[in-house]
């Protein structure tokens, strides 16, 4: 039988899955799925131990949610709502939101830049 002929019919029995290939193992073929979930688990680990500094929790995180409120009030008065921001509580005539810990947007934005890196 020629080269090409056996070639073909590798091809065609689909025996060209890397798992499949002569020396190539299981997690071989799966390395770059488990690269990106050791890497994903430890940003996020590394996350959650840096936010549960009590510096962190005191002193950063609470200035972080007083800019996040600061900038949707810039953000609702370009479309003309009158917010006004104090502290991490943003006001207008007819709503008030206050801005806390878990409701701050961080965790999911961690989670997005965790899976992009």
């Amino acid at each position: 039988m020629s080269r090409s002929r056996k070639k073909k019919q590798s091809a065609a029995s689909g025996d060209n899955h890397p798992a499949k290939k002569k020396g190539v193992s299981w997690f071989g073929a799966k390395r770059p799925v488990l690269g990106f979930v050791v890497l994903f688990a430890a940003f996020m680990g590394a996350f959650y131990g840096v936010t549960m500094i009590p510096y962190m929790e005191q002193n950063i995180l609470p200035r972080y949610m007083e800019v996040n409120a600061s900038a949707s009030v810039m953000i609702l008065n370009v479309f003309g709502e009158g917010a006004t921001a104090s502290g991490t509580a943003v006001r207008s005539a007819r709503y008030s939101v206050d801005i806390r810990h878990g409701c701050d947007a961080i965790e999911p934005s961690m989670l997005f830049l965790s899976a992009v890196l």
